[in-house]
Order: structure tokens, then C-alpha cells, then sequence
């Protein structure tokens, strides 16, 4: 993925978070997730489904141990698309993180240690909450 195509998919990235955002402001406790965003959100699949609304395909899920970060936390997910790094929610392990990720390096991912990722994705608890959230977008 070239440069201009990094800078798009960030802008994406950044209008999905500010959506998530705002429906968290208006107390959206119908949208699964939301009101805590960023915190144990990781798995929403809200990144995914938008990003597959895009077009975006090739899409991989990768899960790491987190729980030296934090114990009630102990595994964080993020995407990547041709070796891009796309997070929206790392930030909840270090606030000096920015609220989203999306970059074809990043040193505070390589530091954690990655394991095996299970099959599939865990969408179906998300699209109605997917579909109300999208009147954010």
C-alpha cells in the first residue's frame, strides 16, 4: 500500500473513531461497546465491518498478549491490510498512543508478543449496533 493510500485509509479510520466517539457522547449504551470505547473494545468488529463496507479486502486479524500491560486486559486485537497496522483502540494501554493506529510500522505492536488468532470473526453481536452506528458516518 503506497503512502496516498496509507493517508486514505487514516482518514477513514479517524472518521469511524470520531463517529464512535460522538455516539458515546450521546450515551448510545445501544450500540454494543460504545460507551466504554476505547476500553475492552479491541474485538468490536465496528473496523471491520466498515472497512469491508469500503471495499477493503485481505483483511487480518492479529491478537497479542497484553496481560503484562494490564491483567484485566490480557489479549489486545488489531487489523492489518497489506502490511498495514490498523488499531483503533490501543490507546486504552497507553495514553500517549494515538486513538488511531494506521501505519505500515509500529514499534509499540512489534513489542508485544502475538499469538494464534482464532478463525472467523465475531461480527454477528455488531451489525445492528454496526447499522446504528453508521447514522454517525
Amino acid at each position: 500500500m503506497n503512502n496516498k493510500a496509507i493517508d486514505r485509509l487514516h482518514n477513514q479510520m479517524i472518521h469511524l473513531r470520531k463517529a464512535i466517539e460522538k455516539a458515546k457522547t450521546e450515551g448510545r449504551n445501544d450500540i454494543p461497546k460504545v460507551i466504554q470505547w476505547p476500553r475492552n473494545c479491541c474485538a468490536a468488529a465496528y473496523p471491520l465491518l466498515y472497512l469491508q463496507e469500503l471495499g477493503y479486502e485481505n483483511i487480518v486479524k492479529h491478537v497479542a498478549d497484553t496481560s503484562n500491560l494490564d491483567e484485566n486486559r490480557p489479549d489486545h486485537l488489531w487489523l492489518e491490510i497489506d502490511g498495514v497496522i490498523i488499531d483503533l483502540t490501543a490507546d486504552q494501554f497507553d495514553k500517549s498512543l494515538p486513538g488511531v493506529i494506521v501505519a505500515s510500522k509500529s514499534d509499540w505492536h512489534a513489542s508485544l508478543t502475538e499469538k494464534p488468532a482464532s478463525a472467523g470473526w465475531a461480527t454477528h453481536g455488531y451489525l445492528d449496533g454496526y447499522a446504528k452506528l453508521k447514522a454517525y458516518l
